[in-house]
């Protein structure tokens, strides 16, 4: 059996036996603390030595690990300057076909709407006589009612354009008015670590509205460790 084996199986022993010491480890007198602030001596050497051993072996799997990623990032290099040239021909040309677009439903709609105008004022001609100028005239007043031509976008087998919307903070004092009048607490989420931060700085000595700053002590563990 291989000293690596061996090391593991140790390691799985020495975990176990810790576990089972923690377990039955009551804390209730001075005595009992002692007894688990060094215990946790014991578990931090423990964790010394497992580090130790697997510390090498992430070594040399770090090493291939970004051997085998400079090589993909090198062959993956030519497909992403490829695929983000085809994008910005691709947003050029949808861009054109929109405005092609907007403006053949523009006058689309505008000559169907001369269509119907035109239609309207044949309609009331041909009513304009005795005893139907009521009728005549409602039809000038009527609102014209132009048919809705529909023109499609032109359509590229396999391709297709997703809506993405950026946002960009451009007044904070303002944005965060805003968001809470709109009960937008979402996009006011706070940076945990840099309130952690600024609660460790003054020691809890400032006080903020709204900021709840309670002191939590951490073991540090035995010097004797």
């Amino acid at each position: 059996m291989s000293n690596e084996v061996l090391d593991v199986e140790q390691f799985q022993q020495e975990g176990a036996a810790l576990l089972e010491r923690v377990a039955r480890l009551e804390v209730k007198t001075q005595e009992d603390a002692q007894q688990a602030s060094d215990l946790r001596g014991s578990v931090k050497s423990y964790e010394k030595k497992v580090k130790a051993h697997f510390e090498p072996h992430k070594e040399r799997a770090a090493a291939v690990h970004k051997g085998l990623c400079t090589d993909e990032k090198k062959h993956l290099a030519p497909a992403i300057q490829v695929i983000a040239l085809l994008d910005q021909k691709l947003l050029a040309w949808k861009r054109a076909e929109d405005a092609k677009l907007a403006e053949l439903r523009r006058q689309a709609a505008a000559a169907a709407r001369k269509t119907a105008e035109d239609q309207a004022i044949a309609m009331a001609a041909a009513l304009d006589k005795p005893g139907r100028q009521a009728e005549a005239q409602a039809v000038i007043e009527a609102p014209v009612q132009a048919p809705v031509i529909r023109i499609e976008q032109a359509k590229v087998a396999g391709l297709s354009f997703r809506e993405n919307y950026e946002a960009t903070v451009l007044d904070q004092a303002a944005f965060v008015k805003a968001a809470a009048e709109r009960s937008l607490h979402n996009l006011l989420e706070p940076n945990a670590t840099a309130l952690r931060q600024f609660a460790n700085s003054p020691k809890g000595a400032i006080q903020v509205d709204g900021l709840l700053i309670e002191r939590r002590d951490i073991p540090m563990g035995s010097r004797r460790a």
